[in-house]
């Protein structure tokens, strides 16, 4: 499971989301999306600005679904983004609430105003991989890339603790020397 991050190149916003196996696929799929007219910020920023001014960028790889929580935050954390998830990717409805019958009552499945959908025969759906993939050349290039990025994002944060620190020590200096100051008057 991976958590990636997708930056629009002109606004500079950053777009947070994960996915099972492949963040391109899963890019490819909003970009499908878009063209079914869903509204969502996403998918308006798409068509506003094309999807050739987004980057799609690894930010981590989980393990497990806690793992991917919190690496899920600390990307929303670090590059203020905003979230994917929830964001719908097809126009498909949800399935309708089969009857369920109890010894007391019976909950009818469908009502008068419900209508009958047409079934139009749908392409098929390329399939995902879920979970780990089978290729360890695969997983082991993905590892390192994470381990990488991780190492690019640590110099970073290291970077702008520095640039803080002196910042402070500079408004810690200036406050001294006007205290100094005040008190010879």
């Amino acid at each position: 499971m991976l958590v990636f991050t997708l930056t629009n190149n002109v606004t500079d916003e950053v777009w947070v989301g994960t996915c099972k196996d492949s963040c391109e696929e899963r890019f490819t799929q909003f970009k499908k999306a878009m063209t079914l007219g869903i509204k969502a910020q996403i998918y308006k920023d798409l068509r506003d600005y094309g999807a050739k001014n987004f980057t799609v960028d690894d930010f981590a790889m989980a393990n497990d679904r806690e793992e991917l929580a919190e690496l899920f935050n600390e990307a929303l954390d670090t590059y203020g983004g905003l979230s994917l998830q929830g964001v719908k990717t097809s126009l498909r409805s949800t399935a309708p609430i089969k009857a369920i019958a109890t010894k007391n009552r019976s909950v009818s499945p469908m009502t008068a105003s419900s209508s009958v959908k047409n079934t139009k025969s749908r392409p098929a759906k390329e399939k995902i991989s879920k979970g780990r993939t089978n290729n360890s050349a695969k997983e082991k290039l993905i590892k390192e890339r994470m381990a990488e990025e991780k190492v690019e994002r640590e110099m970073v944060k290291k970077k702008q603790e520095r640039e803080q620190a002196d910042e402070m020590a500079q408004i810690i200096a200036r406050l001294d020397a006007r205290g100094s100051t005040l008190a010879k008057r």
